[in-house]
């Protein structure tokens, strides 16, 4: 846990790390990852690499409410054009560019692909904060963030809505956005569930991805002991795992005309889970199974053994 003193920064890295295709621009070589970090980042390298927090919200707890309840609307404004990408199963996914394409029609600038953490979307503070310095000078990327069916205030056309185990609407976006800008490098960045689902589809798509690189920001990279940790302490049990619930929740009643039409589906059932396990359990599984998502067949087998 953070404290007012701060903490130090620690690389964790291989000892030879990749060769990535940034070119040095006094000698015209490639540089290994970790020579690039130090170099653009020397803050995050050697013994003078400390932390310290703002005094006042000096570890995790307070910085997850600060950000919760803290307003910053006003902040980071990003200015988006929307597109709508069809999903097989007749559902749709909403896709955010910035610059508006009425502003910077499609070309070769590198694009950011982004995905958001759970029930958020394009409007989140964190993405446009990250998106305020990538797409304006120095940086100039173009950036398109990927929006979780019914998220960010989108409409979901068939009664399914999103899941960590699945990853076929990002493959249908990116394959998409990689249609637009067929000569564009394209650069992924996913934060929380998003980075979750991003290194998912990297691992399955393998070369075959069109991204040439990616950043994987707060994974929750086991889902199942993530759960258990999460109703494992009394903050996860009744403040944030209720929390999460309840954002999904909402989400689900502003898409409950939708979801009605899935008569399989209890959603009285669902209105009534207090935590994000319960919640899962009823809606975002059982919507797989009957889908025959295998893979969350298999994880909704091992929660219950392990709750």
């Amino acid at each position: 846990m953070l404290s007012i003193f701060g903490c130090p920064v620690k690389i964790f890295c291989n000892k030879e790390t990749v060769t990535i295709n940034v070119r040095n621009k006094e000698t015209n070589e490639k540089i290994k990852l970790y020579d690039y970090v130090k170099k653009k980042c020397p803050s995050l390298i050697g013994d003078k690499a400390y932390y310290y927090p703002t005094p006042w919200i000096g570890n995790g707890h307070v910085q997850t409410a600060y950000a919760a309840f803290q307003k910053f609307e006003d902040i980071h404004l990003i200015d988006y054009e929307r597109k709508i990408v069809s999903t097989p199963d007749g559902g749709q996914i909403a896709v955010d560019w910035t610059p508006p394409l009425s502003k910077k029609p499609f070309d070769d600038t590198p694009t950011i692909v982004v995905l958001h953490g759970l029930t958020g979307g394009s409007h989140e503070s964190y993405i446009r904060c990250i998106l305020d310095i990538l797409v304006n000078p120095p940086h100039n990327y173009r950036a398109v963030v990927i929006n979780f069916r019914g998220c960010a205030e989108s409409d979901i056309t068939s009664p399914r809505l999103y899941s960590a185990a699945a990853t076929d609407d990002i493959r249908s976006a990116i394959r998409y956005i990689r249609e637009c800008i067929p000569d564009a490098p394209l650069l992924g960045i996913g934060f929380s569930m998003g980075a979750n689902i991003l290194v998912k589809y990297l691992g399955e798509e393998g070369e075959n991805t069109p991204l040439s690189a990616a950043a994987s920001i707060a994974n929750p990279f086991d889902l199942v002991n993530g759960s258990r940790a999460l109703e494992g302490t009394y903050a996860g049990k009744y403040i944030y795992s209720p929390a999460m619930a309840s954002n999904l929740k909402e989400a689900l009643a502003r898409h409950e005309h939708m979801m009605k039409k899935d008569k399989r589906l209890d959603l009285e059932y669902v209105k009534s889970a207090n935590t994000l396990r319960e919640f899962d359990s009823r809606l975002t599984t059982m919507i797989q199974l009957l889908h025959n998502n295998v893979f969350l067949i298999m994880n909704a087998f091992i929660i219950q053994i392990l709750s």
